[in-house]
């Protein structure tokens, strides 16, 4: 029953944001930093990120980040990322987006000590524009990597400039 409530209540605060007046959208020239965290599966773990968002052209967004895995089965790490994305407006101030990138994460793994592995991301995402200045953002990408491959997914809040 305790579940129930906490999916109605979910379902209920979805309802309330699809219901808001959303008049900003991504644009040329964007500038946003944004906090975000969410979910590691190399680790099974979460995980925290400080990202970037520039967009010099209407589809090409660049957007660097570096974020912390925190220590879950003897393993936590560091990860920077490069990706290129793509948003396209799919709504009111809603946007999704492709990404594709380049990723390096460095894991440290208790009594086996550290290891840096690159690799490409590919994944996608959406933007919930809430004001001129802020938007929501979730985003999903698999990590391609030797032996260290595994998905992130992420809830981030952004101050546009």
């Amino acid at each position: 029953m305790k579940r129930m409530r906490s999916f109605v209540a979910a379902l209920s605060v979805m309802a309330g944001l699809i219901g808001l007046p959303f008049d900003a959208e991504s644009a040329p020239r964007e500038l946003s930093i944004g906090l975000g965290g969410g979910y590691t599966g190399y680790n099974n773990g979460g995980y925290a990120k400080l990202y970037f968002h520039y967009q010099p052209f209407k589809y090409l967004r660049l957007s660097p980040e570096v974020g912390y895995m925190i220590k879950n089965d003897n393993k936590s790490g560091i990860e920077f990322s490069f990706d290129l994305q793509s948003p396209f407006r799919v709504g009111r101030g809603v946007s999704v987006y492709p990404l594709v990138g380049f990723t390096a994460n460095q894991w440290h793994i208790t009594d086996q000590g550290n290891t840096t592995k690159v690799g490409l991301d590919l994944g996608a995402g959406l933007d919930l524009y809430m004001t001129s200045n802020l938007k929501i953002n979730f985003q999903g990408k698999y990590s391609f990597m030797k032996k260290t491959s595994g998905c992130f997914i992420d809830l981030g809040v952004a101050y546009i400039f």
